[in-house]
């Protein structure tokens, strides 16, 4: 539905703070401020929804004469500029720029406090300086979040605003014009309709006739000929008024929305520009924030949570040991799992509910093998992980599915051999105990500000993990070379080299090496050298996107293999069986193609982002940052309004829990 008023809107407001006109006292009694879950109407209605409005004012303007036609129309329409009119009253009373359409979900809609941002720090109780983009730990989602019947099947950009809690000059101008408007239209109809009637009732049925003019008694000289040319001259004015009336009136409610509608913005469902113009504040793509989801700064709290005596080394080592965990344990989730936190009973998914449940295991000590440090990672402890044990923490069920669990705690128990390695990783077999290594190896710069050469990580990642990877994956000379998988179509020579046809994505160490990065430079203001030569990551979002978008197209006899193997995969119990779409193993080509292109294009989609942004020397984002605030944010969003039940990408791929 349009948005009344969303031309009302000023140019001149920021884009990241709500302006004055929300309240600036909606708190409670404790001084916390009280929020809610706001959705823009952008992609709530859908194009059929709009096609029946331009038939209802087409029937209504051309087919008047009706009169059942007519009274529904009107009805109709009674209804129409009121909807859009509560559409505008948030508009009215929060000024959002960039939100032209931002509507309140009027049912189940229930305020929350706000005590911290996202970064810990207390929220002023002043409306007025709540910034835009802060979730508050508000979850506002379609299953867990306030949600209306209004918006089946609605997009799912959600942000949380102030709770209003008084009406606003505009907002009463707007609520105003919204009831006056049908109401002058069912005026002027009923008076019409009363004329009619008493025309009717005074002279007859029919056409008066024009040989009786008699005086009609009671009237100061009016005959009946004189009345029936009144008559006619009042009816036609009165057509002539409520057809450009109702005509502009609805259209003119349509049109604002449709501007709205076909924004580039909204076409492609992307999310307003939350950091325009202070792209440098654009964090790098990394672990980190996947633990924040819901405005709670989970890792920050973490560190809060420890003992004042533990120092900043051993600090680092264990966010070292938890982010390493929790990156091995990110391999997708599927459409079906759902994590309930066991601290705040929300429900998390996907990657934020993996970090949330990776989290809580290790803060109970499941990777520990010592009861007195839970907060750690260890070699003896990740012996004991069982696929029991990891199903428990992951709150695995027949109900609640998580794929590839298996292959997830091989992955694990695997790992405690890996860190056998006591150059890389200790004495007491420590992931954390990597960063020792770094900062004693010969290529980092010693200094107050330590800089640690990306080639360095990459290599203590490589060759301290290379033992991780399961027995199947691609290898040379009988050495597992992990994410890196042979594709047929570039052994095109009787003489090339086995090795030729391999084509290397290393997808969970470059995403660990992006994640550890973060822990490190937050804790000790390590510094790294280097990190352009890691590229996009080569995953189901990114990769997504540039389907969902129409840039690349599977070739029609892969897209009916493809076809056919969701078919006879849907059949086996448990599996996706709507929401079709084409379905491959990890190690096909069509597979090995999507995410070897995905990689070359992220660079190229790069430097157009940066030019169209046009942002200068020492101001252009840098590949992780498109990728945080981007791609994979983008290819989320895009597959959760092209699939909105599974929220799948274009391609689904039979993963065994370790590739992404």
């Amino acid at each position: 539905m349009p948005a009344l008023g969303s031309a009302l809107l000023p140019d001149a407001i920021h884009p990241q703070t709500a302006v004055n006109n929300a309240s600036a006292n909606a708190t409670t009694a404790n001084g916390a401020l009280q929020v809610i879950c706001a959705w823009p109407v952008s992609g709530q209605y859908g194009p059929g929804t709009r096609v029946l409005y331009y038939v209802l004012i087409a029937a209504c303007v051309f087919a008047r004469k009706t009169d059942w036609l007519r009274n529904a129309c009107l009805a109709a329409v009674l209804l129409f500029p009121a909807v859009a009119a509560l559409h505008g009253v948030v508009i009215a009373a929060l000024n959002l720029h960039g939100l032209l359409s931002l509507t309140v979900e009027f049912f189940r809609i229930q305020p929350m406090f706000c005590p911290f941002d996202d970064a810990g720090n207390a929220i002023s109780p002043d409306a007025r300086s709540f910034k835009y983009n802060t979730n508050c730990g508000l979850i506002c989602s379609e299953k867990e979040g306030p949600f209306s019947p209004m918006r089946d099947g609605a997009a799912s950009n959600i942000y949380v605003i102030p709770a209003p809690d008084k009406i606003t000059f505009g907002t009463a101008t707007l609520m105003a014009a919204a009831c006056c408007v049908p109401a002058i239209l069912s005026l002027i109809s009923m008076w019409n309709k009363i004329l009619e009637i008493n025309r009717m009732n005074r002279f007859g049925l029919g056409k008066p006739k024009e040989q009786v003019d008699e005086l009609i008694e009671g009237t100061n000289g009016a005959t009946i000929k004189k009345m029936n040319k009144v008559n006619s001259l009042v009816r036609l004015f009165l057509s002539a008024v409520e057809i450009p009336v109702l005509g502009a009136a609805v259209m003119g409610i349509l049109i604002l929305g449709e501007m709205n509608f076909f924004s580039s913005q909204v076409l492609y469902q992307t999310e307003p520009r939350d950091y325009a113009p202070d792209y440098h504040k654009i964090p790098a793509h990394g672990r980190w924030h996947h633990f924040d989801v819901g405005g709670r700064p989970r890792i920050n709290q973490l560190l809060q949570s420890w003992p004042s005596t533990i120092d900043t080394f051993e600090r680092t080592r264990r966010l070292i040991d938890l982010f390493l965990i929790s990156v091995l344990l990110d391999a997708g989730s599927g459409s079906r799992w759902s994590y309930k936190s066991k601290e705040s009973g929300k429900i998390y998914r996907r990657s934020e509910g993996l970090a949330v449940a990776s989290l809580e295991m290790f803060k109970t000590g499941l990777f520990s093998s010592d009861p007195t440090e839970p907060c750690q990672v260890d070699g003896a402890g990740l012996k004991k992980i069982t696929v029991e044990l990891l199903a428990k923490g992951m709150q695995h069920s027949e109900q609640n599915p998580l794929p590839g669990l298996e292959g997830r705690a091989g992955l694990l128990i695997r790992l405690s051999e890996a860190l056998n390695n006591q150059e890389l990783f200790g004495v007491d077999a420590r992931p954390g105990n990597m960063l020792d290594y770094l900062l004693s190896h010969d290529t980092t710069l010693a200094s107050s500000v330590p800089i640690i050469s990306i080639p360095t990580l990459w290599s203590v990642l490589m060759d301290g993990l290379s033992s991780i990877w399961p027995p199947s994956r691609t290898q040379i000379d009988g050495v597992s070379i992990g994410d890196a998988w042979r594709c047929s179509t570039l052994a095109s020579s009787p003489t090339a080299k086995p090795w030729e046809s391999i084509v290397p994505f290393h997808k969970l160490t470059q995403w660990l090496c992006y994640s550890l990065m973060a822990p490190m430079t937050k804790v000790m203001n390590i510094q790294f050298s280097g990190s352009e030569l890691l590229t996009g990551l080569p995953e189901y979002r990114n990769g997504g996107l540039l389907i969902d978008m129409g840039l690349l197209i599977l070739k029609p006899k892969d897209l009916e293999r493809g076809l056919e193997a969701y078919k006879s995969n849907a059949m086996i119990k448990g599996q996706p069986n709507m929401e079709v779409v084409p379905l491959f193993a990890a190690d096909d080509d069509v597979i090995v193609e999507w995410r070897a292109l995905t990689v070359g294009f992220l660079d190229e989609l790069l430097e157009e982002v940066n030019s169209l942004l046009e942002l200068g020397p020492g101001e252009r984002l840098s590949l992780a940052q498109m990728l945080e605030a981007g791609t994979w944010k983008g290819g989320r969003e895009i597959a959760e309004v092209s699939r909105p039940n599974t929220k799948e990408p274009p391609i689904m791929i039979l993963s065994d829990g370790t590739v992404f």
